[in-house]
């Protein structure tokens, strides 16, 4: 996969998160005033010719906040041969 993700609360790790994924019941929960680490990989080569130029990818985070249900983080690359 050309992005993947994986959350760290705690000294937890979350499975690694790649498109089209099926995670269905995998939640991890995070009390007010703490955080997490969330790594996010781009692997440029795995479009292979296609992935040349710029690039544009999409991580959206769910949450059952009612402030904020859903978070979209853009990551955007020049990706040069």
């Amino acid at each position: 996969m050309c992005v993947t993700a994986r959350l760290e609360v705690a000294g937890r790790k979350s499975p690694v998160f790649k498109m089209h994924g099926k995670y269905k019941g995998w939640y991890e929960s995070l009390a007010a005033g703490t955080s997490g680490k969330l790594t996010v990989k781009f692997e440029p080569n795995y479009h292979g010719k296609e992935g040349l130029g710029h690039q544009k990818r999409q991580l959206l985070i769910m949450s059952n906040d009612r402030r904020a249900t859903r978070k979209l983080i853009e990551l955007f690359a020049t990706v040069m041969n």
